[in-house]
């Protein structure tokens, strides 16, 4: 071994040591430590932005929440989003080019809004807003003339998220 290792692996070592005696804690455990901390501190409550803010609106009183929002959450999963570049479900039902089994899979998410409460906005309203997407929803399964005209009118994202979201 050459004189300068022979300086450099023992002054390494001993600095790993010195680190070690006064700093015992590695990263991850502090992070485990404050996590725990954090875990007293707020109880068994659900962490995060959204969690504050629906624990916020039930204390308001406001007439959303739990149950309903994930039932309209899961409804535009399934039919108003899709990976880039391609049609959603309720676009395909518009424009025509839905399969029979995606238009049953479009009419049954929607028909789970019926009975639900909006996040946030006019109860009756969005009762007006859930009766006119059934009436389409109708309509589809009859399989009428009109029928993807009256789902497109009643499917309107803009102002429902407006009012409601």
């Amino acid at each position: 071994m050459n004189k300068l290792a022979c300086t450099i692996i023992p002054t390494a070592m001993l600095t790993l040591a010195l680190f070690t005696a006064f700093n015992p804690t590695t990263p991850l455990a502090r992070a485990e430590e404050r996590e725990e901390r954090e875990h007293e501190h707020h109880g068994d409550r659900e962490h995060g932005h959204r969690a504050e803010w629906k624990e916020g609106r039930q204390r308001k009183g406001e007439h959303g929440g739990g149950e309903s929002d994930d039932v309209i959450e899961k409804v535009m999963k399934v039919c108003c989003k899709a990976p880039k570049g391609t049609p959603t479900l309720a676009q395909k039902v518009v424009d025509g080019t839905a399969t029979e089994d995606e238009t049953k899979k479009l009419i049954a998410s929607y028909r789970t809004l019926k009975g639900t409460k909006p996040p946030k906005g006019d109860l009756a309203d969005w009762n007006t807003r859930v009766g006119d997407l059934m009436e389409a929803m109708d309509a589809l399964e009859k399989k009428e003339k009109d029928a993807a005209d009256k789902f497109d009118s009643a499917n309107t994202c803009k102002s429902c998220h407006k009012a409601h979201k």
